[in-house]
């Protein structure tokens, strides 16, 4: 016969396993032991072939190291057309593409206004405010009732913003004289950043050499930062990523991140390699030696985390929000068909093309979307699909240009006609898309440069590297799909998905059970 003592701490024991069992059910991720910090670093532009194209130059401590003890996808791709740097961060922060999110290029034009709209608002007040829905930080902040510490350091604005979400701790990039800087949006800068940046100063008055990595004695730089160009260069340098792991390690001090048992998220946003694509193109002996440095500041960054004691409650999260092509010099060299696009003379073919609706003409072009004027929406659904089978049928006219959409009509079929969709929003998308054909880019006056923005795969498809005892090591040839990212990570952090999200959980890169259990590796390619 069991006595009231044992019926009492019965009781007691069966009250305790249904607040553990309630806990469990609220909060799925303190079953896999979620990370104590996550760092998601982001870079602007960064290939998927870069990972063995630079192979031989890298250490086996950075990169390679992901690789080998993480879970790695060759290939991440993003499924929509317009692939800029803002519809990219975008896409990974919401786990949704553009017809969603809303985000549709870096700039787009507003009719009602007459003006362009940047991404974020104003470079004085950058906001998330034309993000429609929720990332993967604001899901954070939710499921901790606003104790995560999330904080966000990019050199670009764009990347910052919209991967850190409505309501970080901290929010950084550089300002337009290269300045740290916020916004009134959030919450004022922490004392640690003005101390950083007074003890790291860009220095644009001064001169700086950059020379290659390993370089031999004599062996002349390969640029020298000087004079008016010295932010421009610094911003498109290795420097100014040395200076984003420098105020990384500066944050996880001072904010003491990954120090308790609530989830931190630690945001970097390498603009660096962007910048630098859009001026040399994918391949350059720069590009080649900012990856290298890149490799080694990750590096240093993972051998910090084991002398700081917290490598093993991290999750280090590597991808990139775009790709690039090679220089349209490099590929005329290569025989390969390519070029370059004039979009004004695109515009003036459409126009003279549209000469049979007398009320409609195209009232801007910007790369990729055409706006008509007014006239054009105020016609019935019907005259609407002429002018777009009109004005895109003039656009196919010209060399380089690959295809058409629009809600109406559109010239593009299968998968391209799938990924033009993706990236339409009404309101902010024109009312007809372009798309230029392999290797061919908008035309830049100088002959130098090129631009990311197509539905191509040299753009499209960039690196995901997850390491941390949460993943299951191996190297998938399968193709990861970009908006699975922001999923995989809720995922891991025992959060709810982003409000907009559509992508799947990567769950082959998990340990979804016991995370000391090592797993089997990650499928091949099918």
């Amino acid at each position: 016969m069991v006595g009231s003592t044992q019926r009492f701490q019965l009781s007691r024991v069966r009250s305790l396993f249904a607040w553990v069992a309630v806990l469990l059910f609220l909060c799925p991720g303190l079953s896999a032991q979620v990370p104590r910090l996550t760092i998601w670093i982001v870079a602007d532009q960064f290939r998927a072939d870069y990972l063995q194209y630079y192979e031989s130059d890298f250490g086996t401590r950075g990169l390679r190291r992901m690789q080998s003890e993480g879970a790695s996808f060759r290939r991440m791709r993003f499924q929509y057309g317009a692939t800029f740097t803002a519809p990219g961060a975008a896409t990974l922060a919401t786990g949704a593409y553009p017809e969603t999110h809303g985000i549709v290029a870096n700039s787009w034009y507003d009719k009602q206004s007459g003006h362009m709209i940047h991404a974020v608002g104003s470079k004085q007040l950058p906001t998330p405010v034309a993000l429609s829905g929720s990332t993967l930080a604001d899901e954070l902040n939710l499921a901790t009732a606003g104790q995560s510490r999330i904080v966000a350091i990019a050199d670009d604005p764009r990347l910052a913003v919209l991967l850190a979400g409505h309501r970080p701790l901290a929010c950084l990039w550089r300002g337009a004289e290269g300045e740290l800087r916020s916004s009134a949006y959030y919450t004022p800068m922490p004392q640690w950043v003005a101390e950083f940046a007074a003890a790291n100063p860009i220095a644009t008055e001064s001169r700086r050499e950059w020379r290659a990595i390993g370089a031999a004695d004599g062996v002349p730089p390969l640029r020298v930062l000087a004079g008016d160009r010295y932010l421009d260069y610094y911003l498109a340098s290795p420097f100014a990523v040395e200076d984003i792991f420098g105020l990384a390690r500066t944050a996880i001090e001072r904010e003491h991140l990954g120090r308790d048992s609530v989830p931190d998220l630690l945001i970097l946003g390498l603009g660096a390699p962007g910048l630098l694509g859009l001026e040399t193109g994918a391949y350059s002996p720069l590009m080649r030696d900012l990856a290298v440095r890149l490799d080694a500041d990750i590096a240093s960054l993972l051998a910090w985390l084991e002398d700081s004691e917290l490598l093993e409650e991290t999750a280090i999260v590597f991808t990139a929000a775009h790709g690039i092509p090679p220089q349209t010099t490099d590929i005329a060299r290569a025989n390969l068909p390519g070029g370059s696009v004039v979009g004004d003379r695109v515009a003036q073919g459409i126009n003279l093309a549209l000469e049979i609706f007398p009320r409609v003409q195209v009232e801007k072009y910007v790369f990729p979307f055409v706006s008509f004027n007014v006239a054009f929406g105020a016609m019935p659904a019907e005259t609407r699909e002429r002018v777009v089978r009109t004005a895109g049928a003039a656009a196919l006219e010209f060399p380089g240009v690959e295809a058409y959409y629009a809600p109406e009509a559109s010239s593009a079929v299968g998968g391209n006609y799938r990924r033009l969709e993706r990236g339409f929003y009404a309101g902010r998308s024109g009312d007809l898309v372009l798309s230029y054909a392999p290797f061919y880019a908008e035309h830049y006056g100088d002959g130098r440069g090129t631009s990311s923005g197509s539905p191509h795969v040299y753009d499209t498809d960039v690196p995901l590297l997850l390491f941390g005892r949460w993943f299951r090591p191996g190297i998938s040839d399968n193709v990861a799909d970009a908006a699975s990212l922001a999923p995989t990570l809720a995922r891991l952090l025992g959060t709810a998905q982003p409000s907009g999200a559509h992508g799947q959980v990567l769950t082959e890169a998990l340990r979804l059970t016991d995370p000391a259990r090592v797993g089997p590796p990650l499928p091949a390619s099918r």
